[in-house]
């Protein structure tokens, strides 16, 4: 029911926004669409890919830093954005003077969209590395086969969320302390009176122990098969057949010589 409540509350804000970004294809100086395409996508792409390649092939990046390296890359591409499009400049050689301010023609006039992008790009890089670098880094054990440098790795992964669930315990107090009748802190006192009434008999803990070795040899050995059944698993999906890899990689070879051919020959 949550699922379906979302996605229609999605739809709803898609088809709000497609509404309102009519006039701002109106107000866009340039009648050809592939150019308005490609400003709005220099104005708000740069951000994700920095973030994105960075997470792939640095793994330094953390969450803070990937969060505010996208936060900052946004604000400056909306504010482009917004100084694109509320200033408008009359067309090309119709002889009007351009009534935009000398700032907004500072900024827009003398910097072309696609030069725009590029220095966007690496603003995000710089902010991504710089807060990844002051904040604390994710551990190595959970980072197997999520970056290319450990794509291969056949070890299990710890969540990022068991790995902080670790640290809370960690440093969690390991006694809560108590107070009395008279409001005495007697935090030494109960703790010693629960060792008294927590405390075994010799004969107790026997049995106890006795217990506890039948009873978890099993499931130690479940354990056991369960995580190597899963090491298995992630080996078989992680090895790629010789001529599959090779084929996708030709074929990767030839969409990226025909993209740029196409943006080459259309620019």
């Amino acid at each position: 029911v949550e699922q379906l409540i979302v996605g229609r509350a999605c739809i709803v804000v898609l088809v709000v926004v497609s509404v309102a970004w009519i006039p701002v294809i109106q107000n866009s100086s340039n009648s050809q669409l592939f150019v308005y395409i490609q400003s709005i996508t220099s104005f708000l792409a740069p951000p994700l890919t920095a973030v994105y390649i960075l997470a792939v092939f640095w793994t330094r990046t953390n969450e803070p830093g990937a969060f505010w390296g996208l936060m900052m890359g946004l604000v400056v591409g909306i504010i482009r954005f917004a100084l694109e499009f509320s200033f408008v400049k009359p067309p090309c050689g119709s002889g009007e003077p351009d009534p935009r301010p000398e700032l907004v023609k500072l900024l827009v006039g003398k910097v072309h969209y696609l030069h725009f992008s590029i220095l966007l790009f690496v603003f995000t890089f710089v902010v991504t590395i710089a807060v990844s670098l002051l904040t604390k880094p994710i551990p190595a054990k959970c980072l197997h086969r999520l970056t290319f440098w450990t794509r291969f790795s056949t070890e299990p992964r710890v969540s990022i969320r068991e790995w902080r669930n670790e640290e809370e315990d960690e440093h969690a107090t390991p006694r809560e302390v108590q107070r009395g009748p008279a409001g005495v802190i007697n935090g030494a006192a109960v703790d010693a009176l629960q060792q008294t009434e927590d405390k075994p008999t010799a004969r107790k803990r026997g049995k106890s122990k006795h217990k506890e070795v039948v009873t978890a040899s099993p499931a130690d050995e479940e354990t056991k098969k369960s995580e190597q059944e899963e090491i298995e698993e992630l080996v078989g999906h992680i090895r790629e057949d010789p001529k599959q890899k090779q084929f996708v990689n030709i074929m990767a070879v030839v969409c990226m010589v025909a993209a740029t051919f196409l943006w080459g020959f259309y620019a």
